[in-house]
């Protein structure tokens, strides 16, 4: 340690010093300097120190839940699953912490360690950013769970948590009816515009129909809802059979909606008789009221075709996985199939089946069902780009898990400066497009919460700017709600932003024919 070994020329100076009051003020100060050096012992600054500081912490930690009167794991199926480790990155020489929630991932710097008898304060300053926060640790009667506190929560997703490094003395929260059928391996999406009786605008859907062109059955979709503002979700109601509506080459289509992706109740109906050109009609119906409105539906091509894929897994554990991804057929530019099919979408294929410590299922059964469902949803494309969302199930429990945009005209990732004029103006920083994005957000919150007469603030606020879509009239935002504990989007119209957004682009990116 430096202060040690210069005490000898401190002790020096100070001898000298007794025949000069000026020098002996000057090395009584430097002497105080010494002194209380000595006292910060407790304090780490350089990462061998902290590494060393530590070494008793387990590495990795797994957060705990409260329910029934219990502390259960929370699982990856139920959004959260935040984990963190620490970690000592060798060829950059720094002490760090790795967060992860889903397939987020944010890497804290440990700048400085506390250490006391029985807890510890890390001071933490985050990879490649300016945000800086305090995580302390004590520990509990369990010698497996810790206390973890941080006032800013911008690190952790709640400012009090309990974790634990030790999984085994906890169970997992049981699923009812976690059985998921997926007898259809392969299907088509489908763009579709319709109108509904009484409606004077037009509504589109994105549905994925099965491949089998002799006898197409309806998987899923989703519609947006211009009159609340909301994704409305549709599922087969038929329990994937085939119902012959008459003898004129067309079939029956039996759809249920639900308003929201983890919604447990079914809101409507669409029960009516589609041909081979799918052009949908009949009558929907509320699950609620005796309301019927006619609606027609007619297919309006993609200038590709977007197939659905799936992949089984057998888990550690025995359970059986199922990831459906998106695959991108009849554009001539190989290089945008190779990157958005292999490059892009499956490497989250690939990471989902690392993080379920999964490995692919080559067995052939009659029994295809599914105990955790990785699936998606297309919510928006066009020639120019594709945006949908990734969620994951186990039994009737669905939950948002990762957002995805890819623009095919120039074949790389669609992000929010693509859209947006995104840079921040440093003299007027409360004008920047970050700025107006929380403002709209927390109004948005403020809405909801009035209308469902629930709180769904705190929200966590980290996951605003991480998972979002684009649709044609819309920025789709997804937001933690931690009081809720679970996901829910918001919509923020483009003219809200129209200080920000880039005209050329909306044009290329978002038109809808």
């Amino acid at each position: 340690m430096k202060y040690i070994t210069s005490f000898p020329s401190i002790f020096s100076a100070f001898k000298l010093s007794i025949q000069n009051r000026d020098i002996c003020f000057l090395s009584l100060s430097v002497i105080s300097l010494f002194l209380f050096s000595c006292s910060s012992s407790n304090e780490f600054e350089k990462p061998k120190e902290i590494a060393k500081a530590i070494e008793k912490l387990p590495k990795e930690w797994f957060l705990l839940t409260e329910k029934n009167g219990k502390r259960v794991l929370i699982e990856p199926y139920e959004g959260l699953n935040p984990t963190f480790k620490f970690e000592y990155d060798l060829s950059n020489e720094r002490m760090q912490i790795r967060y992860q929630a889903n397939l987020t991932q944010r890497v804290w710097l440990i700048q400085k360690l506390i250490k006391e008898e029985n807890s510890y304060i890390f001071y933490l300053l985050e990879d490649g950013g300016n945000t800086t926060t305090r995580l302390s640790y004590s520990q509990t009667s369990h010698p497996a769970v810790g206390r973890w506190q941080e006032p800013a929560a911008v690190f952790l997703p709640y400012k009090n948590a309990y974790f634990v490094w030790d999984k085994t003395p906890f169970e997992k929260q049981e699923q009812q009816n976690t059985n998921i059928s997926t007898q259809w391996e392969r299907g088509e999406w489908l763009r579709m515009k319709g109108t509904i009786e009484g409606k004077d605008y037009s509504l589109w859907a994105y549905v994925c129909v099965t491949a089998d062109v002799s006898s197409p059955q309806f998987q899923r979709g989703v519609y947006f809802y211009d009159t609340f503002w909301r994704d409305i979700y549709l599922e087969n109601a038929t329990d994937y059979e085939s119902h012959s509506a008459d003898e004129n080459e067309e079939f029956e289509w039996i759809i249920e909606e639900r308003a929201a992706l983890d919604a447990e109740t079914v809101s409507g109906y669409f029960k009516g008789s589609v041909d081979y050109d799918y052009n949908f009609k009949g009558v929907w119906e509320s699950a609620k009221t005796n309301q019927k409105l006619d609606f027609n539906y007619q297919e309006k091509i993609l200038p590709y075709s977007l197939e659905n894929h799936i992949k089984r897994f057998k888990t550690s554990d025995g359970s059986s996985l199922c990831v459906y991804y998106p695959q991108i057929t009849g554009i001539k530019d190989e290089n945008v199939l190779k990157d958005f099919n292999e490059t892009y979408i499956k490497s989250h294929v690939n990471a989902w089946q690392r993080e379920f410590l999964a490995k692919l299922d080559t067995t052939v059964s009659q029994n295809r069902n599914c105990d955790i469902e990785i699936n998606y949803n297309i919510l928006f494309a066009n020639k120019n780009l594709i945006s949908g969302l990734f969620f994951i199930r186990q039994g009737s429990k669905r939950t948002e898990y990762v957002a995805f945009n890819y623009d095919l005209k120039k074949n790389e990732v669609f992000r929010l400066n693509n859209l947006f004029e995104t840079k921040v103006d440093e003299k007027n920083p409360q004008n920047s497009f970050e700025a107006r994005i929380y403002s709209r957000a927390k109004r948005h919150v403020e809405v909801e919460s009035e209308r469902h007469q629930m709180e769904f603030a705190p929200y966590d606020s980290l996951t605003v700017l991480e998972h979002y879509n684009f649709l044609p009239d819309n920025l789709r935002l997804t937001l933690y709600s931690r009081s809720q504990k679970r996901f829910f989007p918001i919509y923020i119209p483009y003219k809200d932003l129209r200080a920000y957004i880039k005209d050329r682009e909306r044009k290329t990116y978002l038109e809808l024919e």
